[in-house]
Parts: C-alpha cells; sequence; structure tokens
C-alpha cells in the first residue's frame, strides 16, 4: 500500500514505521528460557537421584525382611534352636551363600534371654527360645547398615 505525503509517494512497510519485518527472539527472552530449561532439567535429575536411593533402600529393606522370614522358617522347622549356626551369609538376591567373600549381607544369630512381663507370666518358658538376628550389609564395610530382629521359636 502506498501512501501520498507531501507530494511525494512514500511505500508502506513495515520496516518504513520501526517494525521489523522479521519476529525474533531477543537475547533476553532466550537467556531466560535456557535458565529455566536448565533449571527444569536439574530439578528433574535431583529427582532422579532420590528416586534411585529410594528404590534400592526398598530393596534392600526387602532382602532383610527375606533374610528374617527365612531365618525364622528354619528355626522353627528345627528341633534345636542352637543348631542354626551362628552366622549365616546371603548374596544380595538374599539367597543364602556359604564363602564370607560371596556375601552382601552377614547375619549373626544369637540367644537371648527369655523377657518378662505380663504376656510371658502365663507361658512356660522351657518351651520358649528367643532368638536375636542381627544383619549387616554390605559385608565387610567399615560402618555398615544393621537391622536387629528378635523372634520367638516355641519348641516341645
Amino acid at each position: 500500500m502506498n501512501w501520498l505525503f507531501a507530494g511525494k509517494v512514500v511505500m508502506s512497510s513495515s520496516c518504513a514505521m520501526g517494525i521489523p519485518s522479521h519476529r525474533a527472539f531477543s537475547l533476553v527472552e532466550i537467556t531466560m528460557a535456557l535458565g529455566i530449561a536448565t533449571f527444569a532439567i536439574l530439578a528433574i535429575a535431583g529427582l532422579l537421584v532420590v528416586g534411585l536411593n529410594q528404590s534400592r533402600d526398598a530393596a534392600q529393606d526387602t532382602n532383610v525382611r527375606s533374610i528374617t522370614k527365612t531365618l525364622t522358617t528354619a528355626l522353627r522347622a528345627s528341633d534345636d534352636v542352637t543348631t542354626v549356626g551362628p552366622t549365616m551369609y546371603f548374596d544380595s538376591d538374599a539367597n543364602q551363600v556359604t564363602q564370607p567373600g560371596e556375601a552382601f549381607y552377614e547375619c549373626t544369630i544369637s540367644l537371648v534371654p527369655t523377657p518378662s512381663g505380663s504376656v510371658f507370666d502365663d507361658i512356660d518358658s522351657s518351651h520358649l527360645s528367643c532368638v536375636q538376628m542381627e544383619i549387616q550389609w554390605p559385608y565387610g564395610a567399615p560402618q555398615p547398615n544393621k537391622v536387629v530382629r528378635h523372634t520367638s521359636i516355641a519348641h516341645p
């Protein structure tokens, strides 16, 4: 479109009116967008690390519970509670291993005195053994994680 201005024909273009003909983002807008994207990516990476740690801890807790169940079942099936070895070893999947070098979990089993109290007053404690299972992992670490579980075993 052409305009007639003071006897001269002036072409109307976006550049002539001070408006650029090509729209583009400014450097400030690009910098802001990159900053927001970087912040979002770092936040997601941080959550990923937390999620992986929680997943590992949950798997180890599941293995500890599995080891406790396995040992409690073995103790209850045994006629003599003292026949189960004082120290047992398990791999990272909670399967029993014979060599300490293959172990991820170490479980120390010990007999503890039968507790006294209102619950145990009516029970003949000569037929009851209280067992403490101390499970540590990883095996051989200077400061391992440790869980102590107690169970009562009734025997004839």
